[in-house]
């Protein structure tokens, strides 16, 4: 499966990788799994080795707003989204801003490098 959770009870962090290409239902499946689990307040999602994926605008915004997103599991916290540029930057930049917008209660970020998405979230 390209994508792949670690769990860092001490640094209250998820680290997500994306590797290859992913469907809209592996993205989904994932998100049920995460939220469905012991979660932590922080999450950094590294798309990094993650194939350029074509999601459609329906598809993104079902995303944006699964709802176990809002229902108080995380109250607090960061999610960071390491991408390249192209479409999933893109995508990711959309993701946050809408995410931000619909009062999400852990605010999204997006990077271009690893060591800027920790710097920030370590900024508590």
């Amino acid at each position: 499966m390209p994508i792949k959770a670690k769990r860092d009870k001490k640094r209250d962090l998820t680290t997500v990788k994306v590797t290859g290409a992913i469907t809209y239902e592996e993205i989904m499946t994932a998100l049920a799994a995460f939220y469905a689990g012991e979660t932590t307040n922080n999450v950094l999602f590294d798309l990094t080795e993650a194939q350029e994926n074509q999601l459609s605008l329906d598809q993104m915004d079902e995303i944006v707003s699964f709802q176990p997103r809002f229902n108080g599991k995380r109250d607090s916290g960061k999610t960071g989204i390491i991408v390249k540029d192209g479409h999933l930057w893109g995508l990711s930049r959309m993701l946050a801003k809408e995410s931000n917008g619909l009062g999400a209660r852990h605010t999204v970020m997006v990077f271009s490098n690893a060591e800027a998405a920790h710097r920030w979230l370590e900024d508590c």
